[in-house]
């Protein structure tokens, strides 16, 4: 079995990705500087500027929290590019590799939104639940890279898998693969915290994940109610 991180990366930066590269590449730069400016300007508000040396210093530490704030929640914004570009990243994978499965199922506008609002969702409430860990060195990595990669897992892999199969195939496949699932979604989490790489993480995730949903479907998922032919 091929590594889905090796496939996704070999395609992405090649000819065949270069454009939808590009493209998400833009979208990550934009958000993340109106992200910036935002909380700047929010900071600015909640905390009443002050004169003098202080305000010297007020000005350098509102700086740098603002960017540190800008840097925890960029993956969380930047989640919502699932659902932007899932149809045209798996199209990639599939158009190369799996070209003999036909046509998939056509996620409406409306769907792909929904699936990265509920991912941005469900990453903010977790990482709300499990905040006061973030101040444990060591351990916060753990919970930073493990917990956001089972949530990432879980909804990538299935915004990869409706597209062919009926939802709850999908989640008896998730449920018997969900270390694998876990495994990758980490990496995905991972390279979210990497400057640079996570203008296109969420491009990336989406490849990876089609990679892995058609790599287990055929052993996991038709054996749990799914319909997705093989030659």
């Amino acid at each position: 079995m091929k590594n889905p991180l090796i496939l996704s990366c070999t395609q992405l930066f090649g000819s065949e990705g270069r454009a939808l590269l590009f493209s998400v590449f833009l979208w990550g730069l934009l958000s993340f500087v109106v992200l910036w400016l935002g909380a700047a300007w929010l900071l600015r508000v909640l905390i009443p500027d002050i004169g003098g040396l202080g305000g010297v210093m007020y000005g350098w530490l509102s700086g740098a929290a603002s960017l540190l704030l800008t840097i925890l929640i960029f993956p969380a914004v930047m989640s919502v590019t699932i659902g932007l570009f899932q149809e045209r990243a798996a199209a990639l994978v599939e158009k190369r590799f799996y070209p003999y499965l036909g046509n998939p199922r056509r996620s409406s506008l409306r769907e792909q939104a929904l699936a990265g609002i509920r991912l941005l969702g469900w990453i903010l409430f977790v990482n709300t639940v499990v905040f006061p860990l973030y101040f444990i060195p060591g351990l916060n990595i753990l919970v930073l890279v493990g917990v956001n990669g089972l949530v990432i897992g879980r909804e990538y892999f299935e915004v990869s898998g409706i597209r062919w199969i009926p939802l709850e195939a999908v989640r008896q496949g998730r449920r018997k693969s969900r270390w694998k699932i876990w495994f990758s979604g980490s990496m995905i989490a991972g390279l979210y915290w990497v400057p640079g790489v996570n203008l296109f993480t969420p491009l990336l995730g989406v490849m990876m994940m089609t990679h892995l949903f058609h790599q287990i479907s055929h052993d996991v998922l038709n054996k749990s109610g799914g319909r997705l032919e093989r030659p």
